[in-house]
């Protein structure tokens, strides 16, 4: 599968400065968002991008996978909440 495209976008330094990473997550638009994400594709020099991933998250930029991207960029993956933690649970009524 290949490293996740916002941790290559991330790191020490990073290859997207994080000013520009806050606005591809707060992308408002479907443009907006397609172009952040052309723009990110040729920062990292438009090779070695993890294609399913690029593609998976066009298709669902979701709340959970926007929480994704930012812990994988700022290299915190590791404490991301996992899918059975970040579940809600059901009301005990």
């Amino acid at each position: 599968m290949g490293t996740r495209f916002a941790e290559m976008l991330g790191g020490d330094p990073p290859l997207m400065s994080p000013l520009r990473f806050k606005r591809l997550l707060t992308a408002a638009t479907d443009q907006d968002l397609l172009t952040a994400f052309r723009r990110a594709v040729a920062l990292a020099g438009n090779k070695n991008v993890n294609v399913e991933d690029v593609a998976g998250s066009l298709l669902d930029w979701s709340d959970r996978r926007r929480m994704r991207w930012a812990f994988d960029y700022y290299g915190a993956g590791i404490a991301a909440p996992r899918p059975a933690e970040s579940a809600p649970v059901g009301d005990e009524e």
